[in-house]
């Protein structure tokens, strides 16, 4: 079993033991105390606190500031500190690899405190830099340090990538390795550690407490990534993009995996801007059996990428030149790669949806489209499809007339915006996107009540746009619901199970409200 551990930082003996409480009572199975933290070290003060937490709870770490950690005091002090709270007591201790490699006296005083039962020794090993050189290599002289100890390296990754050999040496060592990238990019090593069989992963108590770069919190890793639901079996599922930190994608998948008990786990996974990167990850991780990857969700700047690498895709899909859903059919040898774009599917549903009418109830309405980039593209391929009378405003008159003459549809200059004859109009750009919330696309003079409008900006909920047009007495349809019905296709294509709309709908608006 992998043990779900938290971190703790705090900087008074009375805030550990508190935190050290709430954490095994939230549901983690150990708590490292980070001793190093503390502003002043009572050694006395800390035994008690172990006696009172209980037997095999915790693991104690004093890391020197050479090796990341916060203790600046001599190594004599330090090594007679972990001898004494570990002494006649059922605790892990992490002593560090390279202070136990150059330390005979370290070696020595463990060894004595621990009765020569070095199994509850972790050896540790961080770069903070950058990946070893040979990640492989370095976990295997851990282990030949302390045969039957806890081998545990971590390293700073480049991208999501470095996840896929952590995997492959979470299960070496009969269960007794921890293997971590650290930061936003190597968050799946973490969420993912029970899957591969590793010792122990790490998480925070609550955000803002992190004792290492990418830790999540106790509550996002159990309640998002549902920790105690993950196993062997599991499905994995993400989104690829660069960058991703502020991806809404997890909280609307997990939470709609959860609402129907699916067992499968949604993460992020951060890739460099280029074919060779998103295609080196796709297709390692396909390799990797025990992953399972099953599906993908594909955002900036991967979109091309994924329909280049696909094997199949749908004729819209392909005309418009990029896909946001890659579907892994692993029943025909070494499996099949289809692509969607659900971005135009979602747009088109939230527009019937948000109109109250049929899809075909659309052809040879007047349209407007704000924007000539990917989304626009997608969108306008969408409306061409559906025979709508489409003309397109962008600020670079080019790649409207571009967009325009692609699509056989017509353009307009964007200082021209304000006398547009349309039905409905789409903005596709950014203004009015937080934290610019105070721009629109178009002028309040250029609504009419017998407008549609539709911002496809989702963040903020009520754009300027939106606000402007509802007081003007137009219909509104908001970026939220196309967001939402396209992760709802990606999800049903995924699962062949309808998603639960509602449920995604109210996570996307909880996570914008609370931010």
């Amino acid at each position: 079993m992998t043990r779900l551990t938290v971190s703790l930082v705090d900087r008074t003996a009375e805030q550990l033991e508190d935190s050290a409480r709430q954490a095994l009572a939230g549901g983690a199975d150990l708590v490292e105390l980070r001793i190093d933290y503390l502003h002043e070290i009572d050694a006395s003060g800390l035994g008690g606190i172990l006696d009172r937490l209980g037997p095999a709870r915790t693991i104690i770490t004093c890391r020197p500031a050479s090796e990341g950690g916060k203790y600046v005091g001599s190594e004599t002090d330090r090594i007679e500190l972990l001898a004494r709270l570990t002494t006649d007591r059922d605790c892990l201790v992490d002593a560090g690899f390279a202070a136990w490699q150059g330390s005979e006296l370290l070696r020595g005083k463990i060894t004595k405190a621990l009765g020569g039962d070095l199994s509850r020794l972790i050896l540790s090993a961080h770069d903070f830099n950058g990946r070893p050189s040979d990640p492989a290599a370095l976990l295997q002289r851990i282990r030949q340090a302390n045969p039957g100890g806890i081998a545990k390296i971590a390293w700073q990754p480049a991208d999501a990538r470095d996840n896929l050999d952590a995997f492959e040496l979470m299960g070496t060592g009969g269960g007794r390795s921890i293997v971590v990238c650290m930061g936003q990019q190597g968050l799946a090593s973490r969420v993912l550690a029970g899957k591969f069989g590793a010792y122990l992963t790490y998480c925070s108590l609550q955000r803002g407490c992190e004792a290492a770069p990418g830790q999540i919190d106790l509550d996002q890793i159990k309640r998002v990534y549902r920790w105690h639901r993950t196993g062997s079996d599991t499905r994995v599922f993400g989104v690829v993009g660069w960058p991703l930190a502020h991806s809404l994608s997890p909280a609307i998948h997990n939470a709609a995996f959860a609402e129907l008990g699916i067992d499968a786990v949604y993460l992020p996974l951060p890739v460099p801007p280029t074919y060779h990167a998103f295609a080196e990850l796709v297709q390692r991780a396909r390799r990797c059996d025990m992953l399972n990857l099953s599906g993908l969700s594909v955002t900036i700047p991967h979109k091309p990428h994924a329909l280049r690498l696909a094997d199949q895709a749908e004729p819209l899909t392909r005309r418009i030149g990029a896909a946001n859903t890659l579907i892994f059919d692993t029943g025909s040898g070494n499996g099949f790669i289809r692509a969607m774009n659900t971005d135009y599917a979602g747009a088109m549903a939230a527009l019937v949806t948000g109109l109250n009418c049929r899809p075909e109830d659309l052809t040879a309405r007047r349209c407007a489209v704000l924007g000539a980039g990917g989304a626009a593209r997608a969108i306008v391929a969408g409306l061409v499809d559906r025979q709508c009378d489409v003309v397109i405003c962008n600020r670079t008159a080019a790649k409207a007339r571009a967009l325009a003459d692609e699509f056989g549809c017509r353009w307009q200059p964007f200082d021209q915006r304000g006398s547009l004859r349309a039905d409905i109009v789409i903005n596709t750009t950014s203004l009015g996107m937080s934290p610019n919330v105070d721009q629109s696309p178009l002028p309040a003079e250029a609504l009419r009540a017998d407008m549609v409008i539709f911002d496809t900006v989702y963040n903020p909920l009520e754009t300027l746009l939106l606000r402007q047009a509802r007081q003007a007495g137009c219909r509104t349809i908001t970026g939220l619901e196309m967001f939402v019905r396209q992760a709802a296709l990606q999800f049903e294509a995924w699962t062949g199970r309808p998603a639960p709309l509602d449920l995604m709908r109210d996570v996307v608006v909880r996570r914008l409200r609370s931010r």
